[in-house]
């Protein structure tokens, strides 16, 4: 049906591009019908990320340094790593934000009921006149 429209390259591309938008549909069906471990999850987000490197700089990298030569490249890459660092600190940290799932649940429960408790948590106060 569509040898007439597009070459082969350009199937075979668009059948790669299914596949891949194919498998990503059924691996987020798979992962909400059946949780991964951590051990799985640590596994598969390893092995995206070196699937995403490598794509990286196979078809970015490699591609642009043929063309415009390896240092003007490398030299881009590097500004932005170096602005990445230079940028990094202003990022919030969510490692440090993150509520406990206790402390989520007493303030959805304060901010339902209008009050907003104190550091030891006893004494609710209120948040908003009532």
């Amino acid at each position: 049906m569509l040898s007439g429209v597009l070459d082969k390259g350009e199937q075979h591309a668009l059948l790669l591009s299914t596949l891949a938008g194919l498998s990503t549909s059924i691996g987020g069906a798979i992962a909400i019908v059946k949780k991964p471990g951590n051990d799985l999850l640590s596994f598969l987000l390893g092995v995206a990320i070196g699937v995403m490197a490598t794509l990286s700089i196979l078809e970015m990298w490699l591609h642009n340094a043929l063309e415009h030569g390896p240092i003007a490249i490398t030299a881009a890459t590097a500004a932005g790593v170096a602005l990445y660092y230079i940028a990094q600190p202003y990022f919030p940290d969510f490692e440090t934000h993150q509520a406990t799932p206790h402390t989520a649940s007493s303030d959805k429960a304060a901010l339902v009921a209008g009050q907003q408790q104190d550091a030891k948590g006893d004494t609710p106060q209120k948040r908003w006149p009532a």
